[in-house]
């Protein structure tokens, strides 16, 4: 018998001895042992009065990850775009600051980070500008130095300016090197129009608008239902076809919030197959009771459907935990959780989340829909929380025991999970926290984790190889 065989009947055999065994003998949702040393954490305390936030993590093309932000170095009243790149296990990282705006004051935010298929980095946000905040826009190289991009742009910065202010909230590339961004403008009280309408963009990988896109590279997108006509963007999904879907709090006649998604084509007009006019309006009153609800991510699956997760909030302020998934046709799915949505806590103590930031759908076969946020314990203490759904909505009880993953490394700290992301099918959650209690000064420290997945597909992580066929799929 060879060796190989020998294995492999050996390896059937402690399966079925163990009957429920996780493979490699590491539980889902677990902190990964293959990550950062062993320790599942890349964990990095900042230089006193050193500030980071951490707002998005994205994977790139070898597996590597790029988290953006922003900073403020000690002392200063300014802030920077931030990034920090890491290595594919977590052995090491490289973190740096760049400005869009420049001079005194300024302020540069990174909310999204986009990879295009060569390794280069796109951070987008928001910037000091004449009139508010402009759209920004950072290129950065492929390698860890972090610099600019001069493709990008001329010198690696891009803004783009409104009358009134403007930020980006997710940005996204193509295999063509095109790149596709959402976030809102607010128009100003002196300004045309009213109130916050959606902007969703695309530009050439030079930086340059691309105006074979809405006409000017540019589409406004507005529900106007309520007092203020108040329509906030908070994220988008990029489909293969070029087309995208975007999430947005959308403000009622009464002047409460529900969650809206709009779907566009791919030459930049609203999508008209999609519920009728190309947006829709999901509330979450009748299985939560809430007043108002918040999105802030949004994906596709395997099927075209698209998934918005947020949070539901009462009128006392208790706050679930919000998915809900449409068909593409716009009609939220019946086959997902209670008529297309479901609502769920964290630590069962009732209605505890504080956010929800992130929303990803696993490869197959998995097929599981992850959600990253934050809750409050029984003492009021914010930690983070990974949650993992099957592709019914049911919470995954094979992930952390009930489908929720809660991820806190001091008890003095308040933190959430930031961003989220697949690698090779396996959960990596950014997280960012500070203490203003306990401590004379601010101390900030960020981290990294990554949760264990045995549901993965066409990758090796423990050959150290993790170039999957869902990555090379991206649009």
């Amino acid at each position: 018998m060879s060796s190989q065989r020998t294995r492999v009947l050996l390896a059937v055999a402690a399966t079925i001895a163990a009957m429920t065994a996780p493979l490699h003998g590491t539980n889902d949702g677990a902190l990964d042992p293959g990550f950062a040393n062993g320790s599942g954490e890349l964990h990095v305390t900042l230089a006193e009065d050193e500030s980071v936030y951490a707002n998005a993590i994205r994977v790139g093309p070898t597996q590597d990850l790029t988290l953006a932000g922003t900073h403020s170095a000690p002392g200063a009243a300014d802030s920077d775009m931030w990034l920090c790149s890491i290595v594919m296990d977590g052995t090491s990282a490289s973190c740096s600051a760049q400005a869009v705006a420049t001079g005194d004051p300024r302020e540069n935010v990174a909310s999204a980070v986009a990879y295009q298929l060569d390794g280069r980095r796109t951070l987008a946000g928001y910037a000091t500008g004449a009139n508010g905040h402009d759209l920004a826009f950072l290129g950065i190289v492929a390698d860890d130095s972090n610099a600019l991009d001069p493709s990008f742009s001329g010198d690696g910065r891009k803004t783009i300016g409104f009358a009134g202010s403007a930020a980006v909230s997710a940005i996204d590339a193509r295999r063509d090197g095109d790149l596709l961004f959402t976030g809102t403008y607010d128009h100003g009280a002196s300004q045309a129009g009213t109130g916050n309408d959606c902007v969703v963009g695309r530009m050439n990988a030079d930086g340059t608008l691309d105006t074979s896109f809405s006409g000017n590279g540019l589409l406004t997108v507005g529900w106007d239902l309520g007092p203020d006509a108040d329509d906030t963007c908070t994220g988008q999904t990029l489909f293969h076809d070029g087309s995208v879907a975007v999430a947005a709090r959308v403000q009622r006649a009464d002047g409460s919030f529900s969650f809206g998604v709009a779907r566009t084509t791919s030459d930049g007009n609203l999508d008209t197959t999609f519920s009728g006019n190309g947006q829709a309006l999901v509330t979450f009153a009748d299985l939560t009771g809430s007043v108002s609800d918040q999105p802030n991510a949004i994906a596709h699956d395997r099927l075209g459907r698209i998934l918005v997760a947020g949070v539901a909030a009462t009128s006392g302020g208790e706050k679930y935990a919000a998915v809900a998934r449409l068909l593409p046709n716009g009609k939220l799915d019946p086959s997902f959780g209670i008529g297309g949505k479901v609502a769920f806590e964290i630590a069962g103590n009732g209605p505890d989340v504080e956010s929800v930031s992130s929303l990803v759908v696993l490869p197959p076969p998995s097929n599981d829909i992850a959600i990253g946020g934050g809750y409050s314990d029984p003492t009021g203490h914010v930690q983070g929380f990974v949650a993992a759904l099957d592709e019914d909505g049911i919470l995954d009880a094979s992930f952390s025991g009930d489908g929720r993953r809660t991820l806190d490394l001091d008890p003095h700290m308040r933190n959430a999970v930031t961003g989220l992301a697949a690698q090779g099918g396996k959960l990596v959650a950014a997280s960012a926290f500070t203490d203003h209690v306990f401590l004379p000064h601010t101390t900030f420290e960020f981290a990294v984790y990554r949760l264990y997945r045995d549901q993965i597909f066409g990758d090796d992580f423990e050959g150290g190889n993790l170039f999957l066929w869902s990555n090379r799929a991206d649009p």
